[in-house]
């Protein structure tokens, strides 16, 4: 958890994938979507990031079992870095 936590918005993005299994389904809570699959996963994770190269990242809390894991964690940035915003994600 703590490697993803230092890759997440960064671009080691090949890194990052081979941390996942080849038919991931990432469920994306706010927008209620499902990234299925590493391609699906590629562009979303190049798409957001492009879209907010100021972006920051806070740890909150981590904890993990053999069988789960969860790390949550505030994000915020801006458009272009100019606006912002803030949202938790677990």
């Amino acid at each position: 958890m703590l490697k993803y936590f230092d890759l997440l918005f960064g671009k080691e993005l090949d890194e990052l994938l081979s941390m996942f299994a080849d038919d991931i389904n990432w469920f994306i809570v706010p927008t209620s979507t499902t990234i299925k699959g590493k391609a699906q996963f590629r562009k979303m994770a190049k798409n957001h990031w492009a879209a907010s190269p100021d972006r920051i990242k806070k740890m909150l809390n981590v904890f993990a079992t053999n069988e789960y894991a969860c790390l949550e964690h505030i994000t915020g940035g801006g458009a272009e870095g100019r606006s912002r915003f803030c949202y938790r994600q677990s």
